[in-house]
């Protein structure tokens, strides 16, 4: 009995371990295409028509990424992905990476919200 005690209990430990990387290396994942999209946005916005919500958007996606890994949640991911869209108006979005970047975005929140708490 005690050795299927302790082979769950390690079973347990490695599937969390397991499940820890996973999620570590999705958050560096999400940092990646976090960048691209600011990358993206410097490049390819109309910064001639950005209002005081439009920068305020920008900021708040700036702030997210800049807090790094240690901030990568559904909700903070949510909010870069609002933002994003909020700012498509000033945004040329005839790239088909602008698109890509808002898929991959969408599925790492739908992915995120899978992993256990």
């Amino acid at each position: 009995m005690d050795i299927m005690d302790n082979s769950s209990v390690e079973m347990d430990l490695v599937e969390g371990f397991c499940e820890e990387t996973r999620l570590s290396k999705m958050k560096e994942d999400i940092l990646s295409v976090m960048a691209s999209v600011l990358n993206y946005l410097t490049v390819s916005s109309y910064d001639y028509y950005y209002t005081q919500y439009h920068q305020e958007c920008r900021n708040e996606m700036n702030a997210v990424y800049d807090n790094g890994t240690s901030s990568i949640t559904v909700e903070s991911c949510k909010h870069f992905y609002e933002c994003l869209k909020r700012l498509e108006s000033v945004t040329d979005t005839d790239d088909p990476d602008y698109y890509e970047y808002r898929r991959k975005m969408r599925r790492f929140i739908i992915s995120l919200a899978s992993f256990r708490k």
